[in-house]
């Protein structure tokens, strides 16, 4: 895994982070992320993407739009929430991401497994010595568990697994439909 450090000689590194109810993107200056706001000063983006007959609406105008025209669809149809579940990405489902970021223009350095990315956020792999750890994330739309060792800085995921049905959009329906 190339570390944040190495990357930065090459420039500027921005992270984006594909949840499965919101994204966002931070670039990484000065040994700090700073989370970029949108134009309307959210640090978070509804990962919603709608396209109209003449548009592309992104964010919170796509999940706006979704609510308003949900009488339009019609047909059979089905959703593959896997394109945002980057924790259990396979090889192909990596290249196809690492695709989608070279076709936009970015210069791709590496994809990051999630819990490599909460170890790395609390600072985990700056303490010396090699540690297993378990790393537990709560997302809006699924509850992901990691194993994962850290040895001097590099990491690896020893094991993972997902809830899609635990989350924190399931959980806000549950305490909704108990109140």
């Amino acid at each position: 895994m190339l570390r944040v450090n190495e990357a930065t000689k090459l420039g500027p590194v921005i992270g984006i982070d594909l949840g499965t109810t919101y994204s966002r993107i931070g670039v990484h200056r000065n040994a700090h992320v700073e989370i970029i706001e949108d134009n309307k000063g959210n640090h978070i983006t509804p990962s919603w993407v709608t396209f109209t007959d003449s548009d592309r609406l992104i964010g919170e105008a796509a999940k706006n739009q979704a609510i308003v025209n949900v009488e339009r669809i019609k047909g059979p149809f089905s959703m593959s929430k896997d394109f945002l579940e980057k924790t259990n990405f396979n090889t192909a489902q990596r290249r196809a991401t690492k695709y989608a970021g070279i076709i936009a223009g970015l210069n791709i350095v590496g994809i990051v497994n999630d819990p490599t990315v909460a170890a790395i956020a609390y600072g985990l792999d700056k303490r010396g010595g090699k540690k297993n750890m378990l790393v537990f994330d709560l997302g809006g739309g699924t509850f992901d568990v990691s194993i994962l060792t850290i040895d001097n800085g590099d990491s690896k995921v020893l094991a993972t697994n997902e809830d899609t049905h635990l989350g924190d959009f399931w959980l806000h329906g549950m305490v909704k439909n108990e109140v």
